[in-house]
């Protein structure tokens, strides 16, 4: 595979699916812990920001990333990141990556946190104004998620259709997006955010066939966490062999767990890998207290 389209235009993103198309085509996906049509998430439910070292990225960093709710990757945006690529199984999620773009990026503070509330509760307030940063958003993405969007929503922002992927995690974090409470932070973010591209394949397959060592830091999102609890060890294991192939020397893995730190010490050390683990706690509402991990494998 040929990271040969740098992302200037929507035109560029379609290449992109069609591109990824002609695998789809002819790759076995069985054992895979998610399907081409997942549910994408619409909100994240994890929370890097939070414990984010501030030295990890710069301008010069190149950045492969989970695609998720796409909050992650527009983090790496706003931390000045410029050279970012975006992978994920569901083709749900790529659509709702372009989308969910190109809104923050015509929207103000207020308006995207009313949207977040109305999607979430499910009652559409200001209705006049969210359809006009949905239809503003249609003009900037690619023409496979146009198509896309105007089949399932139209012309009018409906709440039906995207409240039927919500989850539980999503009602819980939606409120703690590094983006959403700081109209600075919004503001910044606006001015940063570009086109990145995005590729509808799973994250094992993209990182097969990358043809030479390519990104300075590689965000498994909570894969490691799906495939600890779920899958043996050597799953886990050849993920990571194959993420440090794509990794330029002193490159960083990183992997989001939803767990305490003494939970998951033992599993990474399996790995005999330089692995550093930060351990924080979110409290999202009253009652609710969390303890996360971001961990890193440098190489």
């Amino acid at each position: 595979m040929e990271l040969k389209y740098k992302l200037t235009s929507k035109h560029d993103q379609d290449k992109i699916y069609d591109y990824c198309d002609t695998f789809w085509s002819k790759m076995p996906c069985d054992g895979f812990r998610f399907s081409r049509f997942s549910p994408p998430y619409l909100f994240p439910t994890e929370l890097p920001w939070v414990a984010w070292p501030d030295n990890l990225i710069n301008k010069n960093s190149k950045i492969l990333s989970i695609c998720g709710s796409g909050d992650v990757i527009l983090y790496f945006l706003y931390k000045s990141a410029f050279n970012v690529v975006a992978v994920d199984i569901s083709y749900h999620a790529c659509m709702w990556n372009e989308l969910k773009r190109q809104t923050i990026r015509n929207s103000t503070p207020k308006e995207i946190k009313q949207l977040y509330q109305s999607i979430v509760s499910g009652n559409l307030k200001c209705s006049r104004i969210f359809d006009k940063l949905y239809l503003a958003a249609l003009e900037n993405v690619s023409n496979r998620a146009r198509r896309y969007w105007l089949s399932n929503l139209g012309k009018s922002l409906k709440l039906e259709f995207l409240r039927k992927f919500l989850r539980p995690t999503d009602t819980l974090f939606s409120e703690m997006i590094f983006y959403i409470n700081n109209p600075s932070d919004h503001h910044k973010l606006t001015k940063r955010i570009s086109f990145y591209p995005i590729y509808n394949l799973p994250i094992e397959r993209f990182l097969e066939v990358l043809p030479a060592p390519s990104f300075d830091i590689i965000y498994l999102s909570n894969l490691g966490e799906y495939l600890r609890t779920e899958s043996p060890f050597s799953a886990f294991s050849n993920l990571i062999h194959i993420a440090k192939r794509a990794l330029v020397p002193g490159g960083t893995i990183c992997l989001y767990e939803s767990s305490r730190q003494k939970n998951i010490i033992k599993f990474y050390s399996k790995l005999k890998e330089d692995v550093e683990i930060r351990e924080f706690i979110i409290r999202p509402r009253d009652g609710f207290v969390f303890r996360h991990c971001l961990v890193f494998i440098t190489t």
